[in-house]
């Protein structure tokens, strides 16, 4: 008995709610103008857009196809990574030679033994701050 008395509770919303009816709401539907525009002037913004849009890939190939052989700009590339700053941070003066890569920033690669191990210390400055020490180990 209770349980019959349950299922009607718990399923009489759900019953209201798959009934067929019309929705009335749903069938109903308004057009609003918002404005009154020509199409050929929207064309014509269509079409500046694609201009803008080729105008910018254009330049972009020719940005990376004119600096991509620049030697100065491998250089800045080489050390505007992680691994770049942290070779300037560390490496001091080392870092500081032309590079083909990134990896020939450290010392350990000049020397050819990936095994030179470098400890590096976290210091109190005098004015409170902290300083990076290289120590070899």
């Amino acid at each position: 008995m209770y349980s019959r008395a349950a299922s009607r509770q718990f399923l009489l919303p759900l019953a209201a709610q798959t009934t067929p009816r019309p929705a009335i709401i749903a069938q109903s539907r308004n057009s609003r103008v918002v404005t009154k525009v020509r199409s050929s002037a929207i064309w014509i913004l269509v079409a500046a857009n694609l201009l803008f849009v080729g105008l910018g890939i254009t330049l972009c190939i020719t940005a990376l196809v004119t600096l991509s052989n620049n030697e100065h700009v491998l250089q800045v590339q080489a050390r505007l990574g992680i691994t770049g700053l942290t070779a300037q941070l560390l490496e001091g003066i080392f870092a500081q030679r032309k590079v083909k890569d990134d990896k020939q920033l450290f010392e350990c690669h000049k020397e050819g033994n990936g095994k030179m191990k470098k400890l590096v210390s976290v210091e109190r400055t005098a004015e409170g701050g902290i300083i990076f020490r290289m120590r070899k180990g």
